[in-house]
């Protein structure tokens, strides 16, 4: 693998776009002081996300985009990092890739966002660390030796210089691993000490807990007991009150009946009466009749 262009636009003094090419072996760029040498440098720094802005030599990321000559800043800056990729040391099946990251001034002008591509595909800042991390490029470590870099080493103690060499040479991160499983294995042993007591609290707790259980499991026992009894005693209550109702029913229908019965007699009763009336009152008009007739017989006779 290795770095094989960079490509700039509104970055810095680079206001139109422009594309660093680099070639296997070793690669220079030369010029006169302010020329953008170290804002190539920059941009490398820049994409490949270093935490630090005083390594861009910014306050803040508005800061690396481009101003004319009238002050006037771009709405955007971009800039885009190639690395060959033929042996697949970026974990990508692609022989090229191409990290890109974006800065773009909001409608406003008052706040900017961030954008991260790779290979021209939308993706996020931690995708961009997690396969320049395969790939062991650091932007904040020692992949890139920068301006005073070389001066501060010499000027360094030994035991600094130490530190930078085991860094450089992957001995540091043995060591954060050794230190960090050491840590680990205190933080189990505190747990398994304080384990431990729960066991023993535990442990004088467990006859009493046996007995308490033992005492539900009985009172369970007689509570479901007499839940069946209470259900056989109600089971019984309902088949004699049924019992009750279906004696009960019986005897309002007998009663209805008779009541029907007498209803019939009265009725008929009722029909004898009318019958034995008209023929009161027809037998008083017969006498009626009769006792006229008597009458007038007496007045029709003679007297001699």
């Amino acid at each position: 693998m290795f770095l094989k262009s960079i490509e700039l636009e509104n970055f810095k003094s680079f206001g139109r776009k422009t594309v660093i090419e680099f070639r296997k072996g070793y690669t220079a760029i030369t010029g006169p002081n302010g020329s953008g040498k170290s804002n190539i440098g920059d941009a490398l720094l820049f994409v490949l996300g270093t935490k630090s802005n005083k390594s861009l030599r910014a306050q803040k990321l508005t800061d690396l985009i481009y101003k004319n000559q009238n002050g006037k800043m771009a709405s955007y800056l971009k800039a885009s990092v190639t690395f060959d990729n033929s042996d697949r040391a970026i974990p990508l099946e692609s022989n090229e890739v191409t990290f890109t990251r974006v800065v773009r001034i909001n409608e406003q002008g008052d706040d900017y966002y961030s954008s991260y591509f790779i290979n021209d595909e939308k993706a996020r800042l931690q995708d961009f660390e997690f396969l320049l991390e395969r790939a062991k490029i650091f932007a904040d470590g020692y992949n890139f030796v920068r301006q005073g870099d070389i001066t501060r080493v010499i000027e360094m103690s030994p035991n600094e210089r130490r530190q930078i060499l085991e860094e450089v040479g992957g001995i540091t991160a043995y060591n954060e691993e050794i230190n960090k499983a050491r840590d680990e294995k205190n933080k189990v042993s505190e747990n398994l000490l304080t384990i431990s007591t729960l066991l023993t609290e535990i442990s004088s707790r467990v006859q009493l807990l046996s007995n308490e259980k033992e005492v539900a499991e009985k009172y369970l026992e007689k509570k479901n007991r007499i839940s069946q009894l209470e259900g056989v005693l109600l089971h019984r209550r309902r088949r004699s009150i049924e019992s009750e109702i279906s004696a009960l029913n019986e005897q309002i229908n007998k009663i209805k009946n008779d009541m029907l019965n007498n209803e019939n007699e009265i009725s008929k009763a009722k029909k004898e009466s009318e019958n034995i009336d008209g023929e009161i009152s027809h037998m008083e008009g017969d006498k009626k009749s009769i006792e006229n007739l008597e009458k007038l017989k007496t007045k029709s006779i003679p007297l001699n």
